[in-house]
Formats: structure tokens, sequence, C-alpha cells
């Protein structure tokens, strides 16, 4: 199939995940804190004239986690 066959840009749902565990007792609220981004690893569709690969509005790193710690003084 060529893609100038299929004039439009399909649609690209992307599924996030976070926990969070606050410390009440330490300082003004400590807080930890674990996620994930694009669960499924989701990819950018191609658009008519290449590859759609621009931030505005799709994902463009992929699946990736992340972790911190966050508290106030």
């Amino acid at each position: 199939m060529e893609r100038y066959d299929r004039p439009y840009v399909e649609a690209v749902w992307y599924h996030d995940l976070i926990a969070r565990y606050r410390f009440d007792d330490v300082g003004q609220g400590a807080e930890v804190y674990l996620g994930v981004n694009n669960i499924f690893d989701e990819t950018i569709p191609n658009g008519l004239v290449g590859n759609t690969s621009t931030s505005a509005g799709y994902d463009i790193f992929g699946r990736y986690l992340f972790a911190g710690f966050r508290t106030r003084f």
C-alpha cells in the first residue's frame, strides 16, 4: 500500500502510570514517586510526507521510566 492511498494520520493513544507516597511526618510533606510514560511503547504514525516525528502531540521518546523525591523546606 502506498502511503498516499490513505490520506489521514491514524490516532494514537498513550497510557501513563504514576505512583506516589507522601511522608506527612517529614518536613512539610516529603514525597517519593515512580512512573512510566507510554506503557505500551506506542510509536508515532507515519504521515503523508514521511514520518511525523514532531513532539507536537506525539511522544517521540517511546516508553520511559522515571522516579524522584520531592520535599519542601
